[in-house]
């Protein structure tokens, strides 16, 4: 998958922002955001946290820290590698 495998959304707290979620599998996801408020987002580049599932399926930030200053292409390797995750786990 890949950065244009994402859906944008309005984000819920941040008028003029965008967020999407994509689901890599059973454990894990990728969360990717645009604000004015986000890592980057005032320059139009992403923030991206990488999600996993706790034993009561609820996501979790893992590391409990995000990626900020992203171009598509920097996500895009983030989902690569968030991939591999899912398939040696």
């Amino acid at each position: 998958m890949t950065f244009d495998d994402l859906e944008f959304r309005p984000h819920g707290l941040h008028k003029g922002g965008e967020h999407a979620e994509l689901m890599l599998g059973n454990r894990y996801s990728v969360s990717v955001i645009r604000t004015p408020f986000s890592y980057g987002g005032r320059e139009g580049l992403y923030e991206l946290a990488v999600l996993r599932k706790d034993a009561k399926g609820r996501l979790r930030i893992i590391g409990g820290d995000v990626y900020g200053y992203l171009k598509p292409d920097g996500v895009t390797n983030f989902i690569r590698q968030v991939e591999l995750w899912e398939n040696i786990g």
